[in-house]
């Protein structure tokens, strides 16, 4: 396992609600399976989908050493963006958002909410939505095939788009964290961590 290696878990709640403690079990379950590892669950500022991500990555870019990002439904985008930018090791997405926007239209968001998440205007929805393959940073999505909330098309697009990302489709599943493929991803992730730099060059193609 890398020396002084921080795992961040970002909670869901549409950027409006939600607490760490949410992210307890799945903080445990990894505490098992990486001991030496630093595991933290982030209670980051509610209201703005750029305020999560700013608090989010200042703790990420001021450790020395590897970082993996683990986000449930809204974490889920601010784990996609650190990736996308090349600010963290590797990522896992629970049921995640990936494009503010269609995330929005697709749980019928009011107009107050849409406003609060900052995707009322064509700026707004470019500046807020990560860009896929921007990066070789693995990531690794799960995604309910009856998700209620979070499209799985988007997260379909995403993988499409970014040949970094692989997608792993819960059949029978809705917006929600299962431990038992939960757990293979983040037994996933943390080997993939371990596999030297030259070999993230060509996707896994892990499923």
């Amino acid at each position: 396992m890398p020396a002084h290696l921080l795992i961040l878990l970002i909670h869901g709640g549409a950027f409006l609600f939600g607490n760490a403690a949410s992210m307890q079990p799945q903080a445990n379950e990894f505490h098992r399976l990486a001991p030496h590892a630093q595991v933290r669950s982030v209670e980051y500022p509610l209201g703005s989908p750029d305020l999560a991500y700013d608090y989010v990555r200042r703790i990420a870019v001021r450790h020395r050493g590897p970082v993996i990002v683990y986000g449930f439904s809204a974490g889920g985008w601010v784990a996609t963006r650190l990736a996308a930018r090349g600010e963290i090791t590797a990522a896992v997405t629970i049921a995640g958002v990936y494009h503010l926007d269609a995330w929005a239209r697709f749980a019928r968001f009011p107009p107050l909410s849409r406003a609060i998440l900052g995707i009322t205007s064509a700026a707004g929805r470019r500046r807020l939505n990560p860009h896929p393959g921007a990066s070789a940073v693995p990531q690794l999505m799960l995604h309910g095939d009856r998700d209620p909330t979070a499209p799985l098309s988007d997260a379909k697009a995403y993988a499409r788009e970014d040949r970094f990302a692989h997608l792993w489709i819960m059949h029978g599943i809705g917006h929600d964290q299962p431990a038992g493929p939960v757990s293979r991803a983040m037994r996933w992730v943390l080997a993939e961590i371990r596999r030297p730099w030259p070999e993230w060059i060509s996707p896994n193609t892990a499923r």
